[in-house]
This record gives C-alpha cells, structure tokens and sequence, in this order.
C-alpha cells in the first residue's frame, strides 16, 4: 500500500502540462505562460558561466565533492553576500544544495513533525504547501493583501503563532505575485520573529530580478538578532534553473544547520561541476542581468498594457518574472483547464498557491512581446465568449 503522506501532494505549475501535452500530442500549438523556466524563453545562462561549467567536466571535475560542498563556491558565497546584501558569513554556516527546493525539504526534515506548523505567505511558492504536510506538520498561510501591493499581514501572522510554529517562511521578492515587500514589513516580520524566537527562512532566489529599490531580508533580520535562512542560487539571477545548483546561509541556528547536514550526507553531494560554475560565476560580470532586466520591463509593461485592455485587475509586480492576475470566477481550476482547451493558453490558477490565490491565475512574463500579445489576446476572446 502507498503512503498517505503521497496521496494529496500537488504542485499547480507542472500539474496543468499534463492536459497540455495530450494537446500537443494531437497537433496543437500551446502558448505557455505557465513554467518559471526562463531557458524555455529567449533567456540563458551567461557565456562565462556556461563556460566555467565546461571546464569543470574537461578539468575532470566530477568527483563526489564535500557533502556540505566545495570550499571554492563557499568562498564565492560569502564574498557575493557581502557585496551584494552587506550580510557577513563563514565557510561553516553554508550549506550548498541541489537548489532551493533541497532546502525546503531539508529544513522541513529538520523542523517538522506531528503537530508541528510552519508559518506561509499565502499566494505562496507550492513546495512550502506540500512539504510541511508531507512531513506530518501542517502549512499555515498567512495572509498577503492584494489590496497592499501583496504585503504580508503582520497581525494575520502574529494571531497564527502558537507553542507549535516551528518556522515562519518570507518569500521576498515573491512567487508568485511579482512582489516586493516594504521596508516596514520586513521589519515587522523580524521583530515578530525576534521576540517570538521563531526561526526566519528567507527565499532570496529572485534577488538581482528587481525593477524597485529592494531590501534584503536576512540583513534587517540579522540587524534584530533573528535566526534565519538564507536562501539563493543560480536558477533565477544567472537563468540556470536546470543546473540544480544553490545554497543556504544558517544565520544564528546551529542546531538546524546540523540537522540539515546530516540529511545532506544521505544525498551524498550537489552537482559537483555546477558548484565549481557557481564558484566562478557569483561574483562575475552582471552585464548579462542588466540586458535581461531591460526585456522583462518591456514584456511586463505589455502585460500591463493588455491587463488594462481586457479589464483583468492586477498588482504590478517589482521583482521576479510573474504576474498574477484576478479573474471573475469562483473555480480558477476550471477556467484554467477551459482556458487551455478553448484558446490553448497555458497558465496557472491561483488556487494552487494558496487560500488568498484563489480567484486568480499566475502568468510568467517571460515570453517575447509578441506572443504575450496574442496570448492575451486569446485570453481576452475567452472572457468575452467569444
């Protein structure tokens, strides 16, 4: 007999190609706007460090590497959070993983158990809705108003804390609303923190893919003698997702880091010749980040554009590559699946994120300008019923 901890995991963003495919398969050309794969697009990892991965290989560098990783990406870590974050850290507070994903399954490894909870952000990236439960514990979400340009609520949060929050999760800058969160609420998240003694993990993935003044979260956490988790890689700043290679910083939580260390040698090591790109690449040339900035403005200024055209309410986003867009239905599921069948536009309804996600669908703005174009065009025809 299966477990029951498998039974009821989902994760919207993969689950909605399936129907895809079988669309695919009989001939039909789908306009994706579903995946956070900017290698999908007409994005890609820079020159230098697709290079510094190749010579890895030819160097013969594909040895089991330290479980906790390779000294040279560690180096590279620290002197890339200092310069970029002014966060301070040491070889023996990192941990490198197979992406950030690793990360949530180990911390949730670490931190939960029956009866034990984990504070959300609700829109919230799928991994922290699944992976508490699968581990016995429960997800509790809370609250990002979209009326607040999808800032947390601070007294959602402090209601929901009780003898049993293991963890409280900040997404910033989010997936997947696009948001970037004030000053004032991250702030307010690490005083709550701080005085509660609850445990930060900080998802710092989209960090450089930032169109506003952004505030790292793990600096004024640190700043409030917080413990957190800080967490990054090359999927999303260097558009490598498919190298599965990031990395944790343990600020001021020991005891978890050795939890998560011991889990790490079970896997025995990360991709050893990605470690040895990521080493290279951290602290290299941004210029490749500037131009690809400048094409996700202009594809999320059409975006807007056409949000506007067809009535579709929206908060602009600051940081990432997502939008994520009210629609007028009661099973955003459904319209997703109908959506797909009728006009072939792949997106994700917003259900699949969260209680607050409800009642709306995450696009990526990924895409060239043109088919973002035609894409909501369809979309704009299936609303209209036509």
């Amino acid at each position: 007999m299966l477990t029951q901890r498998t039974q009821h995991m989902e994760y919207a963003i993969r689950d909605v190609v399936i129907p895809a495919m079988k669309l695919e398969k009989q001939g039909h050309t789908i306009l994706k706007l579903n995946i956070g794969d900017p290698c999908k697009y007409d994005f890609d990892a820079p020159e230098y460090a697709k290079q510094a991965y190749i010579n890895a290989i030819k160097q013969g560098k594909s040895f089991y590497g330290c479980s906790n990783g390779i000294t040279e990406a560690k180096k590279a870590i620290i002197q890339r959070e200092k310069t970029i974050n002014d966060v301070t850290a040491n070889e023996d507070q990192i941990l490198i993983n197979s992406g950030v994903s690793e990360t949530i399954n180990f911390l949730c490894g670490s931190l939960i158990e029956q009866g034990k909870e984990m504070l959300i952000p609700s829109p919230s990236y799928p991994q922290y809705l699944s992976f508490p439960n699968f581990f016995g514990g429960k997800a509790i979400e809370y609250k990002c108003d979209f009326n607040d340009h999808w800032n947390p609520d601070l007294e959602d949060i402090k209601e929901k804390i009780n003898s049993n929050t293991a963890a409280l999760a900040v997404i910033n800058p989010n997936n997947p609303t696009g948001a970037i969160y004030s000053k004032e609420t991250l702030e307010g998240l690490a005083e709550i923190a701080a005085d509660k003694k609850i445990p930060l993990i900080s998802d710092e993935i989209y960090d450089e893919i930032t169109f506003t003044d952004y505030n790292c979260f793990t600096k004024i956490a640190l700043d409030r003698g917080a413990s957190i988790v800080q967490m990054n890689g090359m999927s999303k700043n260097f558009f490598a997702p498919g190298w599965r290679i990031g990395y944790a910083i343990y600020h001021n939580c020991p005891e978890i880091l050795n939890s998560c260390s011991a889990q790490a040698r079970t896997r025995l090591c990360s991709n050893t010749p990605a470690q040895y790109a990521m080493a290279a690449s951290l602290n290299g040339s941004r210029d490749f980040l500037k131009e690809n900035k400048q094409k996700l403005s202009r594809r999320m200024d059409v975006v807007g554009r056409k949000c506007k055209e067809y009535g579709l309410a929206h908060v602009k986003p600051k940081g990432a590559f997502y939008d994520f867009i009210k629609i007028n239905t009661e099973n955003d599921k459904q319209w997703v699946l109908d959506l797909l069948q009728e006009k072939h536009v792949l997106t994700v309804f917003g259900s699949g994120f969260g209680e607050q996600g409800k009642g709306f669908i995450r696009i990526v703005t990924l895409p060239q300008e043109e088919v973002l174009e035609e894409a909501f065009d369809r979309i704009g025809e299936f609303i209209q019923g036509k």
